[in-house]
C-alpha cells in the first residue's frame, strides 16, 4: 500500500528532517559539582603524633616546589552563592572508611576542616592543613569519634568499618554544601487559619446598573486580611459569578 502523506503535513515533516524552526527543548541546567584543581602531594609529608608537641605542618600541593609553594585546591562549578566546605580523612582503598588520623590547623575541629565560603568565591585553597596521627591503641576510639561527629562522608555501614587500617596513608575527601532554597508554605485546609475562604450565602445576585444596592455576603472561617472569592453553581452547570464590591466578610 502506497504511503501518501497529506500535503498539510509536508512543511512540518521537512522542518523536522532539515532542522527547521521546530522548537527545541532547553538544555538541562548542569548540577553543581566539585573539581579538584590541585591534588595533595603524594610523598614528602610526615604525619606527627600529638605527643610530639610540634606543628603538623601543612599539606603541599602536587605541583609544589621549594620556590613556589602550592596547596590542595578545589573549585565549585555551576553555582554562585554562599556555601560550606568540609575536608576530612578517609582510607586510601574503598570502601573509603573514616580514617582515625586527624586534620589539624585553622578551622579544624573533631578531626576535620570546615569553613564557610563567600558567594563570590568559587576557588578555595587549603593552606594550613596538617595530619596528626593516632597510636594503634587509640584507633577504635578515634573511629568511634568520627562516627559520633557525623564524619562518615561515604556512608560506610558499621559492618564494613572494622578490620585493619593503613596508618601510613590517607585520602582527603572534599565536600561542599550549598544553601538550600525554601519553597512557599503549604497549609492544611482543615485549619481555620489556612482554609480557602468561600462565600456560603448572599442576599441577592443582581442589582441596578446605577449601583447603590446593598449586598450582604456570609462566609465561614473568615480570617483578618482575607477577601471572599466569587461563588459558583454546581460543577456540572455553567458557573454564575457574582460581582462583589470591596467589603469585609461577615462570620456566620
Amino acid at each position: 500500500m502506497e504511503d501518501v502523506t497529506p500535503p498539510e503535513l509536508l512543511p512540518f515533516l521537512l522542518q523536522q528532517e532539515w532542522g527547521g524552526d521546530v522548537p527545541a527543548e532547553p538544555p538541562p541546567v548542569p548540577a553543581p559539582s566539585v573539581e579538584i584543581l590541585e591534588q595533595p602531594k603524594a610523598r614528602g609529608m610526615r604525619f606527627r603524633y600529638k605527643c610530639e608537641g610540634r606543628s603538623a605542618g601543612s599539606i603541599p600541593g602536587e605541583h609544589s616546589t621549594e620556590s613556589a609553594r602550592t596547596h590542595p585546591t578545589i573549585r565549585v562549578n555551576n553555582y554562585r552563592g554562599p556555601s560550606r566546605v568540609r575536608v576530612s580523612l578517609v582510607t586510601k582503598d574503598p570502601p573509603h572508611r573514616p580514617h582515625p588520623h586527624e586534620l589539624v590547623g585553622k578551622d579544624c575541629h573533631d578531626g576535620y576542616y570546615e569553613a564557610e565560603l563567600p558567594p563570590e568565591r568559587s576557588v578555595h585553597s587549603f593552606q594550613n592543613l596538617g595530619i596528626q596521627c593516632v597510636k594503634k591503641r587509640e584507633l577504635e576510639a578515634a573511629v568511634a569519634e568520627r562516627i559520633r561527629t557525623n564524619n562518615n562522608p561515604f556512608n560506610v555501614p558499621a559492618e564494613q568499618r572494622g578490620g585493619e587500617y593503613d596508618l601510613s596513608s590517607v585520602r582527603l575527601c572534599f565536600q561542599v554544601w550549598v544553601r538550600g532554597v525554601g519553597g512557599g508554605p503549604v497549609y492544611d485546609n482543615r485549619a481555620p487559619s489556612a482554609a480557602e475562604l468561600r462565600i456560603c450565602r448572599v442576599n441577592r445576585n443582581c442589582g441596578s446598573c446605577r449601583g447603590g444596592d446593598e449586598i450582604f455576603l456570609l462566609c465561614d472561617k473568615v480570617q483578618k486580611g482575607q477577601n471572599p472569592k466569587p461563588a459558583q453553581n454546581h460543577p456540572k452547570t455553567p458557573p454564575k459569578y457574582l460581582w462583589v464590591p470591596p467589603t469585609h466578610g461577615c462570620p456566620r
